[in-house]
């Protein structure tokens, strides 16, 4: 009885400090900076790289933007996105200012729009959504067990034109599923690909994915020829493990949850396929990271 008792509080013990807090990005402010000289795009890019910001200032696009300022609706400008730290978002203004790189404030707290993105469902409204068979709504963004029970939905609901398939596992045990979508036939037809959810953090993704699902089967009568002429092979959530670890704990994690050999930090970047990349725009560069 003892030796059980003091498993159940080992197993406790472990579970517990296998858990991370919610990262919070209380205070946190994104700036878009507008540099219009040679030596501001310099100074940028030392501020990108510079080791007492090293992740506590974040480039959030990679590449110089052209676009109209929010501040000046007439005016087009090249553009820099800066996610920056409270403790450092002082020195990083006056480095601004010092170099007369001009900025908008986007977001002035980015915890507060985190939390009025996507806010929790009340019970009832819960109840109200599963009584369809799903809880998908496409009015908020979903967690993974619910994107899952919907491919499982339409197959069990359309298995004359639906059926699942596990192609894998990630790292952390969770399916990697896919929903094929045919009308069958003997004629050998085109097939076309589609998959979300590759970047943890781009919850939009799974969003379009379903709703392209949606859309295929259950309004099928709407427009047949999709799925007469084609099969369609979709993967909503490609990278379940990143993209439950962006809702539970750290809402800008964009990689996997799994690690390389030899290396402490977890996370990689997650392509089903190699591919030659082409980016066009001049790029600032991004310190390697962990979460980006």
């Amino acid at each position: 009885m003892l030796r059980s008792v003091l498993s159940l509080c080992l197993l406790t013990v472990v579970v517990i400090a296998q858990e991370e807090d919610a990262v919070s990005y209380e205070d946190y402010q994104l700036l878009r900076a507008y540099p219009s000289t040679p030596r501001q795009l310099h100074v940028l890019r030392e501020l990108v790289h510079k080791r007492k910001y090293d992740g506590l200032v974040q480039l959030w696009s990679q590449h110089l933007l052209v676009g109209k300022r929010p501040s000046n609706g007439n005016q087009t400008e090249l553009s820099a996105d800066l996610l920056s730290a409270p403790q450092v978002l002082e020195d990083l203004v006056e480095q601004l200012d010092v170099s007369s790189i001009s900025y908008d404030v986007l977001i002035h707290n980015l915890e507060e729009a985190i939390q009025s993105e996507n806010p929790p469902t009340d019970p009832e409204s819960e109840e109200l959504e599963s009584r369809g068979g799903h809880r998908l709504t496409w009015r908020r963004y979903h967690r993974y067990k619910d994107i899952d029970s919907y491919m499982e939905y339409l197959a069990t609901t359309y298995p004359d034109i639906c059926r699942t398939e596990v192609i894998g596992k990630s790292s952390q045990g969770r399916d990697l599923k896919l929903l094929k979508v045919s009308t069958g036939g003997d004629n050998i037809k085109p097939a076309i690909w589609i998959d979300g959810g590759l970047h943890a953090r781009e919850w939009i993704s799974p969003a379009t994915v379903t709703y392209i699902m949606l859309q295929l089967v259950e309004f099928r009568d709407q427009h047949p020829e999709l799925i007469d002429a084609v099969d369609w092979y979709i993967m909503p959530v490609a990278n379940p493990d990143g993209y439950e670890y962006s809702h539970s704990t750290d809402r800008l994690w964009r990689k996997t949850r799994s690690g390389l050999k030899g290396s402490k930090s977890l996370g990689q970047e997650n392509m089903l396929w190699s591919r030659s990349q082409q980016k066009l725009g001049f790029s600032l560069g991004r310190r390697s990271n962990s979460k980006f």
